[in-house]
């Protein structure tokens, strides 16, 4: 005896607002509720919900810390340093579990290629990307297509790592922020080629593009992170020893 009765079509409307919901539709809705919980949801205690989640974080934090104790604990013996790279690590950790739980349809738009311009500003190539990829994981854990968004945001910061010394003052900015959305729409594209059931959403392409603006217009909060860490960052010294500032002109 089959467990189910009837069919929903692809994209097919099964209520409009406002309109009165029969027993018909209420037992669709029903049942497209218990397949999406069993699928993506929770139906267990609330506790071990909490429980569990708690436990993740701790996982995170101790594979941040043997990230930080392979790479450069030297880190370690410097306070400032090392609390500005967790303050980093966990923003990004807290901003991804909380967009996915509560605005998953703006995941897109979430600048997640900033970080990576956050923790070059201060630590080394082998520390950054270890971290940041540390830092993506609750989109892999948490995300119904977590795949695509770790592979998407760890590609854009991996190159913006990489492009960001060519590219890091007024305008050029720009130009780094189209590359980071180049690299992030092409692996959008790949998934979905890959998942032709998915049909291309033209708003997440938008939220893509958003999102690597946003990196522009998000990279000067690494002043306020200086002034709050007492930390000299990498574009600091790199305005400091620029040969056309007008005071190193003066002192020549």
């Amino acid at each position: 005896v089959s467990p189910t009765s009837g069919y929903v079509s692809a994209e097919q409307k099964i209520v409009n607002k406002g309109e009165i919901v029969t027993p018909e539709i209420a037992q669709i809705l029903d049942s497209y509720k218990a397949e999406y919980n069993k699928v993506f949801g929770y139906e267990g205690p609330r506790i071990l919900l909490v429980l569990g989640d708690i436990l993740i974080a701790l996982a995170l934090v101790v594979i941040l810390y043997f990230c930080i104790f392979f790479t450069h604990r030297e880190i370690f013996d410097k306070p400032k340093r090392y609390f500005y790279l967790l303050t980093v690590f966990t923003l990004t950790a807290v901003a991804s579990f909380l967009v996915e739980r509560i605005a998953p349809n703006v995941v897109y738009l979430m600048p997640f290629a900033i970080v990576v311009l956050y923790l070059q500003a201060f630590f080394p190539k082998r520390v950054v990307l270890p971290v940041y990829m540390v830092s993506l994981l609750p989109l892999l854990i948490f995300s119904g297509n977590g795949v695509e968004l770790f592979f998407l945001f760890l590609s854009a910061g991996i190159v913006s790592m990489n492009t960001f010394k060519y590219f890091n003052r007024g305008w050029l900015q720009f130009v780094n922020a189209l590359v980071i959305f180049g690299v992030e729409l092409l692996v959008f594209f790949g998934f979905r080629l890959i998942d032709a059931g998915h049909s291309l959403v033209w708003i997440n392409v938008l939220q893509l593009l958003g999102g690597a603006m946003l990196t522009v217009a998000f990279y000067p909060l690494i002043y306020v992170f200086e002034r709050m860490f007492n930390l000299v960052s990498t574009t600091r010294l790199v305005e400091l020893t620029d040969t056309n500032n007008k005071l190193l002109r003066e002192v020549n």
